[in-house]
């Protein structure tokens, strides 16, 4: 699986690139169920890069992404795998549905492409039990969407991506029973793979991606970045360090970062004055000498002050509390 598997009390559910969905009983450590997406629904075509979303558990439902001419998103019930709702087409992705609480209500939230020659891209949100299409905006486009959209605060909401297509901030707000979407601001930098994080009203993202990853000048435009709400980039790490594609995580008031490049663990504060790197450590022994990316493009989890890491045939579990 490409993706992380999404763990509940009695069950663990996940998503095989091509498009099988499992659902594990964790008592018995066999599968309660098992689906796979093309032979439900005959219209799903497997994206380019293979299936990479996780498995969204809401209550009692599995939300999955079929992705067809006929089909877009899918709720099943998380114990049977029986369909609950469906909803129509909406293009394909790499990004998974997330949950997000807008003007107290419920939203799933996912961004797609539609039409890559037309740069044609949507960001669409259901209502959790009926599948119901609360709004949809074209406000913004990636070829290829990764990061799960993020939501800054009840009226802002953040899509970033690679491939040069850059980064938007949204404007969203509730009339009645109908949500308004606007433009707010755009930039040019994006974080291809992971999503940014909102810390004391900034956000800090990894802006590395396939056009600067490769040539030194270029590198210097990328690194960690800290932005405004207002769309103002406030610093960059550049080139030193650049840490790549890597997954982040923040916790203890501390920036967790896998260097993509390399897999360098590194441990930092963060605020609208810098990175303040408080300690690193090369835990998969990488050559630092070669000047290749190993692609340490994997999410990390952390529990009970253990972080677990992959690389591309790894995986080590790092104690933080010594």
């Amino acid at each position: 699986s490409r993706s992380v598997p999404t763990v509940r009390k009695d069950a663990v559910y996940f998503i095989g690139s091509f498009g099988r969905v499992h659902c594990v009983d964790r008592a018995t450590r066999k599968a309660r169920w098992e689906i796979k997406m093309s032979e439900r629904y005959p219209d799903a075509e497997t994206p380019k890069w293979g299936y990479a979303q996780c498995a969204l558990v809401i209550d009692d439902i599995v939300v999955v992404t079929p992705f067809g001419s006929e089909t877009g998103v899918a709720a099943w019930h998380r114990n049977t795998g029986k369909e609950v709702w469906r909803s129509g087409p909406i293009g394909n992705s790499h990004s998974s549905p997330t949950l997000l609480e807008i003007a107290g209500e419920q939203h799933i939230v996912l961004t797609t492409v539609v039409n890559q020659g037309s740069k044609e891209g949507l960001i669409t949100s259901y209502r959790p039990n009926d599948g119901k299409t609360l709004w949809q905006t074209s406000h913004y486009y990636n070829r290829i969407p990764i990061p799960p959209v993020t939501k800054v605060s009840n009226t802002l909401l953040f899509a970033t991506g690679g491939y040069d297509c850059g980064s938007t901030m949204l404007s969203i707000e509730r009339k009645g029973n109908r949500y308004m979407l606007s433009e707010k601001w755009s930039i040019q930098k994006g974080s291809q793979i992971h999503p940014p994080f909102v810390i004391a009203d900034h956000l800090y993202f990894l802006a590395n991606e396939n056009s600067n990853h490769r040539v030194a000048t270029k590198r210097k435009t990328g690194g960690l970045s800290c932005w405004s709400l207002d769309g103002e980039e406030l610093w960059r790490t550049g080139n030193d360090p650049f840490m790549g594609r890597g997954a982040s995580l923040y916790a203890d008031g501390m920036l967790i970062v896998q260097d993509g490049e390399k897999g360098i663990l590194r441990l930092g504060e963060v605020s609208k004055g810098g990175f303040r790197e408080l300690a690193s450590a090369n835990v998969f022994g990488s050559d630092l000498k070669k000047n290749f990316d190993l692609k340490f493009w994997s999410p990390m989890a952390l529990s009970e002050g253990r972080l677990y890491m992959r690389g591309q045939n790894r995986l080590l579990c790092v104690d933080l509390k010594k």
